[in-house]
């Protein structure tokens, strides 16, 4: 998961440059990676990863998609917050000081 977030985090000029970065900070083997992504099974998984998206979100999508119970909400906080709460979500993620546009990671 550290790999994942440090990703997501780009600050690196491009993915490879960001993914040996990630790795050194992870402690993860760089050589073993990029031997998996050039070579056939990381294009096996290439397409596995797409086959698997096309199949939940067919047709012309957008990134964030944002879906509550199967349907696809506006990302945007309000909308979310909103579909969340109709449709039966007692949950409370947003805690008063903190501002609606935040990711934060509850667990």
């Amino acid at each position: 998961v550290d790999y994942l977030v440090c990703m997501d985090e780009g600050r690196a000029t491009t993915a490879e440059k960001e993914g040996e970065a990630c790795c050194e900070s992870t402690g993860i083997d760089y050589t073993t990676v990029k031997s998996c992504f050039d070579g056939d099974r990381g294009t096996e998984l290439l397409q596995v990863a797409a086959d698997t998206f096309n199949a939940a979100l067919p047709g012309s999508t957008y990134i964030p998609n944002t879906m509550v119970e199967g349907t696809t909400i506006d990302s945007n906080y309000n909308a979310l917050e909103a579909a969340m709460c109709s449709a039966g979500s007692a949950a409370s993620v947003v805690l008063e000081d903190q501002d609606p546009h935040e990711v934060r990671y509850l667990g």
